[in-house]
């Protein structure tokens, strides 16, 4: 948190001595020319400008405009050219000719300033182009100008969430577009098929500046077939027949299923924080000692071993993998907050829960210090909660654990209806993750100065002083004991031996144009 296939090679070199045939006779073997890529979940549509979330594999027919380095520094990707006034409010954007949708139909500077005036209204993140007052085409240059600056703009021009497409299509109602549209990219669609497959072909005329990448032209691959699974074990058997020749989202125990030559990538996917939110409104939670207890006892070693090494841990909310991360704030974490059972059993002395019957676990007024446990009825959540309840049950917590499908554990932590809920968000853009941090807002006390200071952070052009201000909105959670930082998840893909895996970057895309 996506192995050279020697297998048929050395099959074909066993026939081949079997029949005693000479081995300069043997054709070699084939090059593949079309590719299919296995992925849990699927594509809600082709336009991902509507999306509230999209699949990696959909940067294969929608290129982004630009792309971030790991300092959040916008590099070339579809436009050959970008520059940030000093001030942060002038973006200049290149787009030089010879560009071309897949139809043969030029890309023009016009395109951009159109896809992106439509992308104002039309997805749900179109707020995060408002800052955008006025859009201006010089020849080859697309102008945009800012009421004042916003971290959201770069992030929103290298996501998939602004799609580039003609001028002429834009003005197209949204239904039409959701799924027949072309984006500027590598493929177009070719065919769709509702819950199994898309299939894209490839666009003859595409041309790319991202500098990250070795294949600036068309793709290697005439035709890809994305296939949707359903289920991990599907996806593993097609996957060691070769009806699919990539397979992402595996599980440590689906990928150990995998067979043949192959390349196995273990890493975090999307930038993502797993997460505990604990109840301010409950009664034993209300009291700070008890929440800052609660973060002490957490021996998150363990349960990166419950999870047999699929997660890391995690001491920040903003995790490495993401912009703006501090490793000033993931040591005062550290350092404050995690890894002190002796600390955390004298705050709870203080807050009145001692075992005064000796039976193990801690009391008060006669009630045992009893604390549920909501989660997800998925893998990692039963895996850590099961963790969690030992750890507790050491300094004498009776944890109970209630584990249920994912959409209505969060319904009931917006109701208030919970006392430690496990949750979790990928981004690798702080200011969505600590804007949406929250189901319910007002479990926290200083709602609104930790709004305020997301906001203001978000507007400062400087990288380093806007890490520091995500810094302190940080420390307004954990200070305040409403949210404990838990782990970032893995996953895993992978690749048949005769392909080369290409490049993924830090925030989790691919660098598809060198898949070949």
């Amino acid at each position: 948190m996506k192995g050279k296939q020697l297998l048929s090679l050395i099959v074909v070199m066993m026939l081949l001595v079997v029949s005693c045939s000479n081995a300069n006779d043997a054709p070699a073997a084939p090059e593949r020319t079309e590719l299919v890529l296995g992925e849990l979940g699927e594509w809600w549509g082709l336009d991902t400008t509507q999306l509230d979330g999209s699949s990696f594999t959909q940067r294969l027919v929608a290129d982004p405009i630009v792309l971030l380095d790991d300092s959040g520094s916008l590099i070339p990707c579809m436009a050959s050219e970008v520059e940030m006034s000093e001030d942060g409010k002038t973006i200049r954007l290149r787009f030089p000719e010879g560009m071309k949708y897949a139809d043969g139909r030029d890309l023009t500077p016009e395109d951009v300033v159109a896809s992106l005036e439509r992308g104002k209204t039309a997805g749900p993140f179109g707020t995060d182009l408002q800052p955008i007052v006025k859009m201006e085409v010089k020849d080859r240059d697309v102008f945009l100008y800012l009421e004042e600056y916003s971290a959201n703009i770069a992030n929103t021009l290298s996501s998939s969430f602004v799609t580039v497409m003609h001028k002429d299509d834009t003005l197209k109602p949204n239904d039409e577009l959701l799924w027949n549209c072309m984006p500027y990219g590598m493929y177009s669609l070719d065919e769709y098929v509702e819950g199994s497959h898309v299939v894209l072909k490839r666009n003859p005329h595409f041309i790319s500046h991202n500098p990250l990448a070795e294949n600036k032209g068309p793709a290697a691959f005439e035709k890809i077939t994305v296939r949707f699974f359903k289920e991990e074990f599907s996806l593993i058997n097609a996957f060691n027949v070769d009806d699919v020749q990539f397979a992402s989202g595996l599980s440590i125990d689906g990928s150990a299923q995998a067979t043949g030559e192959f390349t196995l990538e273990n890493t975090v996917m999307i930038p993502n924080i797993h997460y505990i939110e604990l109840n301010q409104s409950d009664p034993i939670l209300s009291d700070i000692n008890v929440r800052k207890a609660i973060g002490l006892i957490i021996n998150r070693q363990d349960v990166v071993e419950a999870n047999k090494e699929a997660v890391i841990e995690a001491y920040s909310i903003v995790t490495e993998n993401a912009l703006n991360y501090s490793e000033e704030f993931n040591t005062y974490y550290k350092d404050t907050y995690a890894n002190d059972i002796d600390q955390a059993l004298k705050l709870l002395e203080e807050a009145g829960w001692k075992d005064t019957d000796n039976d193990g676990f801690l009391d008060k007024d006669g009630q045992k210090l009893t604390l549920q446990f909501l989660g997800a009825a998925q893998p990692t959540d039963e895996r850590t909660a099961q963790a969690l309840q030992l750890q507790f049950k050491e300094v004498g917590i009776d944890l109970t654990l209630e584990l249920i499908d994912p959409n209505y554990r969060y319904e009931k932590i917006e109701r208030g209806e919970f006392q430690i809920g496990m949750e979790q968000f990928g981004t690798e853009d702080p200011i969505l993750l600590l804007s949406w941090l929250f189901t319910n807002p007002d479990n926290l006390k200083a709602k609104d100065a930790y709004f305020e200071t997301v906001y203001a952070s978000s507007h400062i052009p400087d990288y380093d002083e806007r890490t520091k201000g995500f810094e302190t909105a940080q420390r307004m959670l954990v200070d305040e004991c409403v949210i404990i930082p838990m782990y970032t998840i893995k996953g895993i893909t992978v690749w048949k031996g005769d392909l080369n895996k290409p490049l993924r970057l830090k925030g989790g895309d691919i660098i598809w144009n060198d898949l070949r």
